[in-house]
């Protein structure tokens, strides 16, 4: 409505663009147009069709009246009733001269003419006894019976048409006086009785038909938006409404897709062809856009049409171009702490500095300045390295400078109590948390949660915490909250996994109304470089091809140099911050418990190599078995309790059989309990009677559960959690655990190995079964060993290792994530993303000589 617009009360031409300022707007919003004015010519009517092309949507009616000079005495002869004479009506179409006006104008009178065709448009020419008609104004009207009236200037003229001179001021009927209303009544009443000649001295008519058939030649059969579109027998590479077109202005549309040459070497290019618009396979890429107007150009002289690109689409192309470069040049600046960013960096720090309670560190500080700066990139840096406190750094400059009121945390559920925690430790009093979460009892249904989403705001909710799996439900409530003055983090993004997944999908569509976004995992790439698709899309959903460029099959099986090209484009866009550079006080040397394997144990890893020879990663899950519980060998393998546990991937082959025969079972079942197992609660006792805390980490639930049965009965009190474990009673559990209520937790990494901080009552950690998933490792480890440790602390890892002769698969896995870990830390110093390991050779890593027959 004209009352949601800007208007200033003149316009003139030589201080505004009268037609993005003025003739655009209002007719978007009118539906009634009554247009005044004393000259009729090939530029006048272009000057009077400005800014037409929005005006057709709303089906309203433009009524014009123009004026031309007669003698007295053809007036005369009018108001008898006596048709135009042939000379004037000649005249008046000589003055419709096309070269006379310029491109621009051209389009405009096309417009002109298309809705006076279709019925849009009624125009009349006004006769004076003497001279022409003079009053020069316009009423518009909006859909609620808003008016604005503009009146012409008196010095209006040929020459000022022109030289496309214009200027008027204007009375908004809303904002006016009971006086100045009465000068829109006033005009109104005189255009009617003009149109409907009731004006004394005015006499008013139709154009003659050769005129109004002169006009309608212009008419191009459709509201034509720019002046390029008037190019004959030309495909037009354009940019409509934030799409990659080919206008099509051939002169025979149809015949185009039936040649040779368009089939092989253009229809490639091709995802939709019309007699409109032609749409192109691909539409997010600057590259495949140049190379198809390239293509098209070099084949357009052989098809016998042109091939051109609007000046839109070249400045769009040239300052997307730009931008990139820029953000890249940004990027590398601050990674660098070059000279030109001090400054900058120094302004934000004292401005963040008085709202942290906990101050962050200098290389915290430079992260944050670096993800403000770049509005759209990923934290990498290592598990326990503080990421959650440098994005509270973010939030708190973006929140004092009133750009964002909020952060929306898209994570695991179990990173909720670490976020709500950092955030009041960070910043106390100063910024006072108000936090919904969305795993809140109280939202038990999916509509008391978007009902909760939606007044958020109004309640100046500052953190909204939303997990991975409500996301696709909450999508349109979480899309809206995204795209307005909000921080937009996705935690652990490593989990949304699948290119085309339903979390995926749920998650970029949310993104792509948000000015700000941060992506935050330790482990970017946890099986290959395809894992960082996800993750550069969510940053860039709508340029991704355009920033990085690379496909998920590249991605997949990258070779070096290509692996060199992905790290060199991603790198500007990636902040990673290790613990040595923050200062944590280092862990002490891991001390590995080697137990030496029953008998019994070493006769089941006899028929367990011959039975799963031909099964490799079958094998590698029945040994780990066999360490804990023997038992556990007697149930059948499923693959999918171990997705989160090992990595693996299809080529895995996933048949499994259980027929053991009775001597083996009987064998099985006389191992109560494993050396390792046995070995492991004697530790744990150990550790608990020195007064100490101790968290126990599996792979099983059964052995999670086996073992705190086992040390009750030694009279520790243990407690589990598990994938099965509520929030409430998670939460609970944790707080007893940090409390010393609880003296060992027992639980596996895929439950709580992330975004659980336990560093400050808890440094000792027993590896009862673990895997060669780094990730997993490493973040376990972090839940006791992260910033905010105090100097002078240790922080002990303990590593059950099994023996078996001459072979020990604990000891190979050990020696494995040892090499990752190395590799890892190798490429953080050279400021690159590491190596991945493919699993058929982890696999074949930590077999080593096994099946080696000897």
């Amino acid at each position: 409505m004209f009352k949601d617009k800007e208007w200033i009360p003149v316009y003139n031409s030589y201080t505004n663009d009268i037609v993005k300022s003025f003739y655009i707007p209002i007719f978007e919003e009118a539906i009634s147009c009554k247009r005044a004015s004393g000259y009729f010519s090939a530029k006048a009517l272009a000057s009077y069709a400005k800014g037409l092309e929005k005006f057709k949507k709303n089906k309203g009616t433009y009524k014009l009246i123009v004026s031309y000079q007669l003698s007295e005495e053809d007036y005369q002869e009018i108001l008898l009733g006596h048709t135009l004479k042939e000379a004037i009506v000649n005249e008046i179409i000589n003055s419709l001269d096309e070269t006379t006006i310029n491109e621009d104008e051209l389009k405009n009178i096309s417009n002109l003419a298309y809705l006076i065709a279709i019925g849009v448009i009624e125009i009349k020419i006004a006769f004076t006894k003497k001279g022409i008609f003079h009053d020069k104004f316009m009423i518009f009207t909006d859909s609620n019976g808003n008016k604005i009236y503009a009146q012409g200037s008196n010095n209006e003229t040929y020459a000022a048409i022109d030289a496309n001179y214009e200027s008027f001021n204007i009375t908004c009927s809303w904002l006016s006086s009971t006086f100045d209303y009465q000068k829109i009544i006033i005009q109104e009443k005189t255009f009617d009785e003009i149109w409907n000649n009731k004006k004394k001295g005015i006499y008013s008519s139709f154009l003659p038909d050769a005129v109004r058939n002169k006009i309608l030649s212009f008419n191009n059969g459709k509201i034509i938006y720019d002046p390029i579109y008037l190019k004959r027998n030309t495909l037009i590479f354009d940019m409509v409404n934030e799409k990659y077109v080919i206008a099509n202005n051939l002169n025979d549309k149809a015949s185009l897709v039936k040649k040779a040459l368009y089939k092989i070497h253009l229809k490639k290019f091709i995802a939709n062809y019309s007699e409109d618009f032609i749409t192109l396979n691909k539409d997010d890429s600057i590259e495949y856009v140049k190379n198809a107007f390239n293509i098209f150009k070099t084949y357009s002289s052989q098809l016998d049409f042109k091939v051109i690109m609007s000046d839109r689409l070249k400045k769009y192309l040239e300052e997307k171009e730009l931008f990139i470069q820029n953000r890249y040049r940004l990027g590398a600046s601050i990674k660098r702490h070059d000279e030109i960013v001090q400054e900058p960096f120094e302004n934000f720090k004292s401005r963040i500095t008085p709202l942290f309670s906990r101050q962050l560190r200098e290389k915290q500080l430079w992260d944050a300045f670096f993800m403000y700066s770049m509005k759209k990139s990923s934290n990498f840096s290592v598990p326990g390295s503080g990421k959650t406190s440098s994005v509270l750094g973010v939030f708190a400059y973006l929140n004092f400078e009133k750009i964002v009121d909020r952060i929306l945390m898209i994570g695991p559920k179990n990173s909720f109590i670490s976020w709500r925690d950092e955030f009041k430790a960070c910043f106390e009093d100063n910024i006072p948390l108000k936090c919904l979460s969305i795993d809140n009892p109280e939202l038990y249904s999916s509509q008391k949660k978007k009902e909760a989403l939606k007044k958020s705001s109004s309640r100046k909710v500052n953190l909204i915490l939303v997990n991975y799996e409500i996301v696709q439900t909450l999508h349109d409530e979480l899309k809206e909250i995204a795209s307005s003055k909000t921080l937009l983090v996705f935690d652990e993004v490593h989990k949304i996994k699948g290119i085309d997944g339903k979390y995926a999908n749920a998650c970029l569509s949310i993104s792509k109304g948000a000015n700000y976004v941060i992506t935050l995992t330790g482990t970017p790439i946890p099986n290959s470089y395809l894992d960082i698709y996800n993750n550069l899309n969510l940053l860039f959903p709508n340029d991704y091809m355009n920033f990085f460029g690379f496909t998920p099959k590249q991605l997949k099986n990258p070779d070096l140099s290509l692996i060199e090209e992905i790290n060199d484009k991603i790198n500007p866009f990636f902040c990673r911050t290790t613990k040595e550079q923050l200062r944590v006080p280092p862990c002490n040397k891991d001390i590995i418990i080697e137990i030496e394997g029953t008998s019994a144990e070493s006769q089941i890893l006899d028929i367990l190599k011959d039975k799963y020879r031909k099964n490799q990663f079958g094998l590698v899950i029945r040994l780990l078995q066999l360490e804990s519980n023997p038992k556990m060998l007697l149930d059948k393998i499923d693959l999918s309790d171990f997705q989160d546990i090992l990595s693996f991937d299809e080529t895995i082959q996933s048949f499994d059989y259980v027929d053991y025969s009775e001597d083996i079972k009987e064998l099985i079942d006389s191992i109560d309990e494993t050396s390792k197992f046995k070995a492991t609660v004697d530790l744990a006792s150990e550790l608990v009677s020195q007064g100490k805390s101790v968290i126990i980490w599996c792979i099983f639930r059964n052995s999670i559960s086996r073992l705190k049965s086992h040390l009750a009965i030694c009279g520790i009190n243990a407690e589990e959690i598990t994938g099965s474990t509520s929030s409430e009673e998670r939460e609970t559990i944790i707080q007893n655990f940090k409390s010393k209520d609880i003296d060992v937790l027992i639980t596996n990494p895929h439950t709580l190995a992330e975004s659980v901080s336990l560093h400050q009552n808890c440094h000792d950690a027993i590896y009862f079964e673990y895997s060669y998933n780094l990730v997993h490792l490493l973040q376990s480890k972090d839940r006791i060993h992260r910033l905010g440790l105090k100097k002078g602390t240790y922080t002990q890892y303990y590593f059950m290792e099994t023996i078996y002769d001459n072979y020990s698969l604990d000891k190979r896995i050990y020696r494995r994530l040892l090499d990752k870990e190395e590799n890892m830390l190798e490429a953080i110093e050279r400021n690159v993303l590491e190596n991945v390991y493919a699993t058929n050779d982890d696999v074949t890593f930590v077999l080593g000589d096994l099946l080696n027959d000897d």
